[in-house]
């Protein structure tokens, strides 16, 4: 293992710390109001092209307020499972989701997955013209998003000395030619992600989405050039960064090293450099505080991973794009989270759990410029049917007072339910007898 001093201030984060955070205003650090605007644009832009070219789904145009709020419904869908998306709408005992209606009908929350793009039509096709060169880019239909994503990663967020390195897989059955396999991972087969995150909490600071093999720039391999190309922000820093026998080399370490970057990982005998001897001068029983240290920093991209699949938002999709777009959705809300917990210690005040947190996030997002509803949002998020109960039972008792009648708790409410603008009313039936 080789260490520095750390030379730079290690406060949790780069935010105000006297200031309260909602959850709503910690996912805005990563989905802002500008790149929500690009989302928005870019998706009219491609369902008017679908639309001229003769696809007969209905569509009237996304404002930022309506991405806001289909955000809100697939957040919540990780913390309640269904087995298709449509059951969420469902009239059937076993569901009867009365949240999603509220926020959606069915037929615009499917329009908008249908729609949703990222990166603007009228460029993907000069991008599709430069296939099977070296100026293609196979990340083109996510680079709007994927650039602010990762700019966000870095700047709101000030890890702590000890980061570690390691692939995350984000699954999909797409028909791509950078999807991956690794027996090794829980999820075999996916879209590899090279993830920097702080060991301490699983904060992911930084990634990189592998699109397939390529020439390596520095001729020292793929591995080497992943850890310096995540790492170079911080070189010169005194961090620790912990890695697997993968990425562990010779070459690499001495370079961290010059780079007073400290660095620990497992290694494998026949890495090329290492060095060859028969002699151990460390003793048996030696306690090995380099292991030590690995065994407690080495976990945490594993750590991320956890708490992105406790609620996933990870939906079947037709385009491969749209997975990544699910999972940037799940790791703007995680890495709020654990902003959340930072502001929390540092103010000595008890955090939201992570499901509590969520469940705000959604509550927001859903109430986000309630000015610009659209007429499937325009019911309450909470269920209409007690106002109105109440609203009847006061009534009811002034005509009690008024006219000597006589009210039988246990008979004069008689629930039913209809449709009406895409959420459950109930009508209460009042039982009345004249004494």
């Amino acid at each position: 293992m080789s260490s520095h001093q750390s030379t730079r201030s290690l406060r949790p984060g780069h935010l105000d710390f006297t200031k309260e955070y909602s959850p709503l205003e910690l996912f805005q650090l990563t989905f802002s109001q500008s790149v929500v605007q690009t989302l928005c644009t870019n998706t009219n832009k491609k369902a008017q092209r679908r639309i001229d070219q003769g696809m007969k789904t209905p569509w009237s145009p996304l404002e930022p307020g309506e991405l806001y709020r289909y955000f809100g419904v697939l957040i919540s869908m990780g913390l309640v499972r269904c087995p298709e998306t449509r059951d969420y709408w469902s009239r059937a005992r076993c569901y009867s989701l009365p949240f999603p209606r509220t926020v959606f009908s069915r037929t615009r929350f499917e329009a908008i997955s249908w729609a949703v793009h990222i990166s603007d039509p009228d460029t993907d096709g000069q991008n599709d013209t430069l296939r099977g060169t070296d100026r293609y880019d196979h990340l083109f239909r996510l680079r709007p998003l994927i650039d602010e994503v990762v700019a966000a990663c870095r700047s709101f967020y000030q890890p702590r000395q000890q980061l570690s390195i390691d692939e995350r897989m984000v699954a999909t059955k797409a028909r791509i030619g950078f999807k991956q396999y690794m027996k090794a991972k829980p999820t075999k087969w996916g879209f590899k992600l090279f993830v920097l995150s702080n060991a301490c909490n699983g904060y992911t600071c930084d990634f990189n989405v592998y699109t397939g093999k390529q020439k390596s720039p520095t001729g020292k391999g793929l591995s080497h050039d992943a850890v310096i190309n995540l790492l170079t922000p911080y070189l010169g820093t005194g961090y620790q960064v912990y890695v697997d026998n993968w990425y562990t080399s010779t070459a690499l370490f001495q370079e961290l090293h010059v780079m007073r970057f400290g660095a620990c990982g497992t290694c494998r005998e026949n890495r090329k450099g290492y060095p060859v001897t028969k002699v151990n001068d460390m003793p048996r029983n030696a306690e090995r505080v380099s292991v030590r240290e690995y065994n407690k920093f080495m976990g945490g991209v594993d750590l991320s991973d956890a708490l992105l699949k406790y609620y996933c938002i990870r939906r079947k999709t037709m385009k491969w794009y749209k997975a990544l777009l699910f999972h940037f959705i799940d790791v703007a809300v995680v890495n709020g989270f654990l902003l959340h917990k930072d502001l929390a210690a540092q103010k000595q005040c008890r955090p939201l759990t992570h499901k509590r947190f969520r469940e705000l996030l959604v509550e927001q997002l859903v109430d986000f410029h309630p000015g610009r509803a659209s007429a499937a949002a325009s019911a309450p998020v909470s269920s209409p049917g007690l106002l109105l109960v109440v609203v009847l039972w006061v009534q009811l008792v002034d005509l009690v007072a008024s006219q000597s009648l006589s009210v039988t708790l246990a008979q004069w409410i008689a629930p039913t339910r209809r449709q009406q603008a895409g959420g459950d009313v109930f009508i209460a039936l009042l039982m009345v007898s004249i004494i």
